[in-house]
């Protein structure tokens, strides 16, 4: 159980690095956007859109509460592929897109308990260091502004 749970922290904390880390290519790419702000649920759904769902896509970031005028929204309250009171939105984009695996089962089980089951009792065993490894990622940045200018994220604002 032990090496079970390191290994699912491990492919968090990697998967976050790689989400971060992604820049872009040239041609033309399938557009995501969301609001700026980092948490864990955006970055495991910027992770798995960029790995399963749209490989070499751009991901926008929206000032908060921007209307999105481009691309997929996600992660805002009116977004298809939002949270719910009952699923996070990596979830919702598993289960739209059909993805299907045993890791990113593991992966969804950790985000819907750090995301949706705020109160409750954690169901997984690495819930807690893996959130804690997350926050400890996004608060590199001064701010989500930096974080993103840093990785290399477009990002538009109102005016774009």
């Amino acid at each position: 159980m032990k090496n079970k749970a390191k290994r699912g922290i491990s492919l968090i904390v990697t998967f976050l690095g790689a989400v971060l880390a992604v820049g872009s290519s040239a041609g033309e790419k399938q557009v995501f956007s969301t609001w700026e702000g980092l948490e864990a649920d955006k970055c495991a759904s910027v992770w798995l859109i960029r790995r399963f769902i749209a490989p070499g896509t751009e991901v926008r970031f929206y000032p908060r509460g921007a209307t999105i005028t481009a691309g997929i929204a996600f992660d805002t309250p009116d977004a298809q592929f939002r949270r719910y009171h009952n699923k996070a939105t990596f979830e919702t984009l598993i289960e739209h897109y059909r993805i299907e695996g045993e890791k990113l089962n593991h992966i969804a089980r950790v985000i819907h308990d750090i995301e949706v089951n705020v109160w409750e009792r954690k169901m997984m065993p690495e819930t807690d260091k893996v959130s804690a490894d997350i926050r400890a990622i996004i608060s590199r940045g001064n701010n989500t502004q930096a974080l993103i200018n840093h990785y290399g994220l477009k990002v538009h604002s109102l005016e774009d």
